[in-house]
C-alpha cells in the first residue's frame, strides 16, 4: 500500500517549516545586531554576512525549508528591484 500524505498533513508540515525558517532568520537578525553593537556603524553589510555565516553552522534545515527561505530571499530581492526601479523613474 502506498504512503499517502493527507492536505492537512502537508500543510502542517509547511506551517512548520516556515516557522523554522522564521525563527532562523529571527536569529540571523539578532545576531547580526549583536556584531553591529560590538563594531557601530559603518559595517552592517559584513555584520549581516556574518551573522548569516555563524547561524548557518548552528542551523539544520530540511531541504523544504531550504526551499521556502530562498524562494522567500528571492522574492525580497525582486520586490527590492523593484522599489528601486520605480524610486529611479520618478527622479
Amino acid at each position: 500500500m502506498k504512503n499517502q500524505t493527507t492536505p492537512s498533513a502537508m500543510r502542517d508540515t509547511t506551517t512548520k517549516a516556515m516557522q523554522r525558517v522564521v525563527a532562523y532568520r529571527q536569529k540571523i537578525r539578532r545576531r547580526a545586531y549583536e556584531i553591529y553593537e560590538q563594531h557601530g556603524a559603518g559595517h552592517e553589510f559584513e555584520d549581516w554576512l556574518q551573522a548569516e555565516a555563524e547561524v548557518r553552522k548552528e542551523a539544520e534545515l530540511t531541504e523544504e525549508e531550504i526551499c521556502l527561505l530562498l524562494d522567500a530571499e528571492i522574492k525580497g530581492y525582486e520586490e527590492a528591484t523593484e522599489a528601486d526601479e520605480a524610486e529611479t523613474v520618478t527622479a
